[in-house]
C-alpha cells in the first residue's frame, strides 16, 4: 500500500502525512493517531507526477489525496498522473486488481467543489478498481476546515482497512530528473518602484523542448531569513544549516496539528506553553484566531512561545517549501516570468512577505536558479478566442500573441484586462496593441470598473458558445467570471483557467 497525494500548496501533504501516521501508529478519536511511539523516518507519501506508472500493477493498495486547482483542474504534480490514467489504450479493467480510497480538498463556495478528487474517483472505477470506502469532501469552508470531514472519513477507513503493509514511497518513485537550470537573463521593474505591488519581469535563458501556450515555470524558493531561524535556534551543523535555508518551510502558516506536535516536546518548551499548544489544537476557533486571521507564522509560533526546535523535529514536522508557479511566456527565444511582489499587512506588527517574492527579489543578473517546467493542459483549438485576466494574469494572454506569428488564423480574440491604474499597472499594453488585439480594460482605482462591468458592454459575444474562453490571473477570478456568465446565458458556461 501507498499514499498518492497531488497539492498545489501544500494541504493535501499535510493530509497525506496524517493518514500514514493514523495508519502506522493507530487511530485516536482527540489525536487522529497515537502519539506515544516515536514517529519512523521513514516517508511512506509521494506526490503522484513522482510515481512510476510502470509499478501500478506491483500495488494492492492506494490512498489518493487530491486538492482541486482553478477551475476544476488538477494540481500540477498531479499532471502527468492524469494524462496516465486518460489514455484511450489502456487495457480494460487493468486496475481490477486495485483498492483504493480518495479523500478531496476543496472550497464548497466553488462550483467546481472537489471536482478534482470527483474525476479521479470516477476514473479509478472506470479502470475497474475498487473502492473501500466512500469519496471524502474535505470543505475549508466548515467550520474545522478540511479537518471537519477529514476526522469522520479517517476513522472509518481505518476500521475497515485490511491490513495492508505500507511501502517505501521511494521504491515506487520514478528515477526522472525534470529539474531545469535556468540562468537570469535580465530583471525589469514595470511599475514605479514605490507601487503598493512592484511588478518584475524575469528574462530566463532555459533549454525548453516543446513549449506550448499555458506552461508554467515552477520556481523553488529558499528562506530569505534563514540566518535569523538559524541564530534563534542555536544551530551550528552545516548539513542542517542548507537544509533549512532551502527546504525547511518555517516561514510557512502552521496547519493546526502542528500544535499538537509541539505539545508533545518535553525539554525545550515550558508547561504553560505546551498547555496552549495543546489548547490551540483542540479549539479550532483559537487556532482561527490566533493562526488563519494575521496570517502568522511558523517562526512566529516558537518565538511566541520561546521554543527552540531540534534537528529531529524540524525534519519530521515543519513541511518542505512547496514550488511556486508562473506562467511562461516565449518571445525571442528567451522566456519571461512576470511576477508581483507579495506584502501586507494584518493585525501583525511585522508586515506579512511572500517567500517567493522576497527570493525574487535577492536574485541578479547571471544568477541560476532550479526550476521546473509544467505542461500546459489549455485547449487553443477554437477559432474565437476571449481572455478573461486581472493582474499578472495578462502573462497568459502575452503567451498567446507571441506564441503565434500570425494571429489571422483566428477570426477574432478578445482581452478583457482588469488593473488598478492606466499609468501604472497596464502591463504590455503597446505589445498587445501592435498585434491588433481588442482590449477592453477594467480599470478598478480610477473608475471604479471590474471586468463584470465592461464585459456587459461588449458586443458580439451573444452566442458565447462560439469561443473559447481563458480566465487567468487570482483564483478568486474562477467564482466571478462563473457566476457572472451564469448571470447572463442563465446556464453554466465551460471555460479554462490557469490562476492562482
Amino acid at each position: 500500500m501507498i499514499i498518492l497525494y497531488g497539492s498545489q500548496t501544500g494541504n493535501s501533504i499535510h493530509i497525506a502525512k496524517l493518514i500514514q501516521n493514523v495508519i502506522l501508529y493507530g487511530y485516536n478519536k482527540d489525536l487522529i493517531y497515537n502519539v506515544d511511539k516515536e514517529l519512523l523516518p521513514t516517508d511512506f507519501t509521494l506526490d503522484m507526477d513522482s510515481f512510476d506508472f510502470e509499478k501500478i500493477l506491483d500495488i494492492d493498495m492506494i490512498i489518493f489525496v487530491c486538492s482541486t486547482h482553478g477551475n476544476g483542474s488538477e494540481p500540477f504534480n498531479m499532471t502527468k498522473f492524469w494524462k496516465f490514467l486518460r489514455k484511450k489504450n489502456l487495457p480494460t479493467n487493468f486496475l481490477q486488481h486495485l483498492n483504493f480510497a480518495v479523500f478531496g480538498l476543496g472550497d464548497s463556495s466553488y462550483k467546481s467543489f472537489n471536482f478534482c478528487s470527483k474525476k479521479l474517483y470516477n476514473c479509478l472505477l472506470k479502470h475497474g478498481a475498487k473502492p473501500l470506502i466512500r469519496k471524502g469532501n474535505g470543505d475549508s469552508q466548515d467550520k474545522e476546515g478540511f479537518m471537519g470531514e477529514f476526522k469522520t472519513w479517517i476513522k472509518d477507513l481505518y476500521y475497515i482497512l485490511p491490513h495492508y503493509k505500507l511501502q517505501n514511497a521511494k521504491n515506487f518513485a520514478s528515477c526522472k530528473n525534470d529539474l531545469y537550470s535556468a540562468s537570469i537573463n535580465d530583471i525589469k521593474i514595470l511599475t514605479p518602484y514605490n507601487y503598493i505591488y512592484p511588478i518584475l519581469e524575469i528574462k530566463f535563458d532555459i533549454d525548453i523542448e516543446n513549449f506550448e501556450i499555458g506552461d508554467c515555470l515552477a520556481v523553488y524558493p529558499e528562506n530569505y531569513n534563514y540566518e535569523e531561524f538559524v541564530r534563534y535556534n542555536n544551530i551550528k551543523d552545516n548539513t542542517l544549516v542548507k537544509y533549512i535555508k532551502k527546504y525547511c518551510d518555517f516561514n510557512s502558516i502552521p496547519q493546526i496539528y502542528f500544535f499538537l506536535q509541539l505539545s508533545l516536546i518535553t525539554d525545550t518548551i515550558a508547561e504553560e506553553y505546551r498547555e496552549k499548544c495543546k489548547e490551540i489544537y483542540l479549539n479550532y476557533d483559537l487556532y482561527y484566531d490566533y493562526i488563519l486571521l494575521p496570517k502568522r507564522t511558523i517562526f512566529e509560533v516558537l518565538k511566541d512561545f520561546k521554543i527552540k526546535l531540534t534537528s529531529n523535529f524540524m525534519y519530521k514536522y515543519i513541511p518542505v517549501i512547496n514550488p511556486r508557479y508562473f506562467t511562461l511566456t516565449k518571445k525571442d527565444f528567451c522566456y519571461f516570468v512576470t511576477v508581483s511582489l507579495v506584502s501586507f499587512k494584518t493585525s501583525l506588527k511585522e508586515e506579512r512577505k511572500g517567500l517567493c517574492s522576497e527570493y525574487l527579489k535577492l536574485l541578479t543578473k547571471g544568477s541560476t536558479i532550479h526550476v521546473n517546467i509544467v505542461q500546459n493542459r489549455l485547449n487553443f483549438s477554437g477559432k474565437k478566442i476571449l481572455f478573461m485576466c486581472t493582474g499578472t494574469g495578462i502573462t497568459l494572454p502575452r503567451a498567446f500573441v507571441n506564441y503565434y506569428s500570425d494571429l489571422n488564423f483566428f477570426k477574432k480574440v478578445i482581452l478583457l484586462y482588469g488593473f488598478r491604474f492606466r499609468d501604472v499597472d497596464f502591463l504590455y499594453k503597446e505589445e498587445f496593441e501592435n498585434k491588433g488585439i481588442e482590449i477592453y480594460p477594467a480599470v478598478s482605482r480610477e473608475d471604479n470598473k471590474y471586468i463584470q462591468d465592461i464585459y456587459k458592454t461588449i458586443k458580439g459575444l451573444e452566442n458565447i458558445d462560439d469561443w473559447l474562453i481563458f480566465v487567468s490571473g487570482n483564483s478568486r477570478l474562477n467564482n466571478i467570471i462563473e457566476k457572472m456568465l451564469l448571470d447572463i446565458y442563465k446556464k453554466k458556461i465551460y471555460f479554462q483557467a490557469e490562476t492562482w
